[in-house]
Order: structure tokens, then sequence, then C-alpha cells
């Protein structure tokens, strides 16, 4: 269970669709989620929780720029954050490294994400995985780094046979100096993604 820090705060404040609706909700309960328009303040990526944590595992073994991501349990869902307008980077990115697009749910304008709160409990549906800790500079680096560890990602989990692989099998884009780490995750059950908050 990750927490947001004074500085990664401000920011959702100022991404959130009404700022002083959550301010007071946060006030009243720093664990609750809330939702918030993509496009504006921020694009995201939504993953499977396993190519999702196998992703972030990339980006922080080869100290990648950093991106804020957070996991929905009950979905078995993972959302990284990008800078907003980044969609053809991104999917550029992707399509010429020939990785399986339709695994990868983009949402940009007209699209909603539900956000964890600053300080969710142990048994919150919406967790931070790596909490943002300032405002994230738009950076066109930081979204082609999150495409290349997707399509890493994507080979890593393939080459292990899980019941969850893809059918991607390119060339090795990232040098692994040891096998990945894999994070446990609670995940219970399937549903939508994004939903209204429960």
């Amino acid at each position: 269970m990750e927490q947001v820090k004074t500085a990664g705060r401000d920011w959702l404040l100022q991404c959130a669709i009404n700022q002083a609706t959550a301010v007071q909700l946060w006030q009243d309960d720093p664990a609750a989620p809330l939702t918030m328009a993509t496009g504006r303040s921020f694009d995201a990526v939504v993953l499977s929780d396993r190519l999702g944590l196998e992703t972030i595992d990339l980006i922080s073994k080869h100290t990648l720029p950093f991106t804020p991501a957070m996991l929905d349990v009950r979905a078995r869902k993972i959302a990284l954050l990008l800078p907003p307008r980044s969609r053809r980077v991104f999917t550029t990115m992707l399509r010429n490294l020939r990785a399986p697009i339709e695994n990868v749910h983009y949402l940009s304008e007209g699209g909603y994400l539900v956000i964890p709160g600053p300080r969710p409990e142990a048994d919150s549906r919406h967790q931070w995985v790596t909490p943002p800790v300032c405002s994230p500079a738009e950076s066109k680096l930081r979204t082609a780094a999150v495409a290349l560890a997707v399509c890493q990602a994507a080979q890593n989990l393939d080459e292990r046979s899980t019941p969850h692989s893809t059918l991607y099998r390119p060339t090795r884009i990232l040098t692994r100096s040891a096998a990945p780490r894999r994070p446990a995750t609670p995940c219970v059950t399937d549903h939508e993604w994004p939903e209204a908050a429960k």
C-alpha cells in the first residue's frame, strides 16, 4: 500500500474535475477514490494486472522515466498515467514494435478513470502502485519509455508461458540483468474497467 506525498496530492487536486469537492472529500476520507476525466491533465494506459506489474518492474529496474501507476484490485487492472495528448507517440511506438495493441487500452479525451485517494487503506479496492510525487512534466521520452516497457513486459510474460501470455515474440528490447521480480497482488475477481468506485 503506497500513499501520496504532499506535492503529489496537490497535483491530483489540480487534476480533479471539481477541486473544491476533491478537497472536501479527501479531508473527510483520504482513502476515498475519485473519478477524474482523462485527456485534460493526464492520459492513461490500462493493462491487465500481470502485464502492468511486469511493466512497472521493468521501468524501475532499468531506471526509465518515472510514471505514476494505480491498481484496481477487483477489476485486476493497472493504469499508468501519461502526459495528456500522448496517444500518437504511444500507439506509434507499439505499432513500430509490432506489439498487440488490442491488449492495451488507451484513455484520453472523453474517458474517465477512478483514481485512488491519497491515503488508501490496506483493503481499499483502488491502490497506488507508484504514487505521483509531483506534477509530472510533459515528456515524449516518458511516453516512449512506457511503450517500450509494455512491449518488453509482454515478451517476458510470453516467454514464461503464463496463462495470460500474449502471442507477441519480438526481438528482445531491454537487456535483463536478473529475473524480474513478481510483486503479489490481492486480485480476487474481474470487473469492467473503469467503473464507479464502490
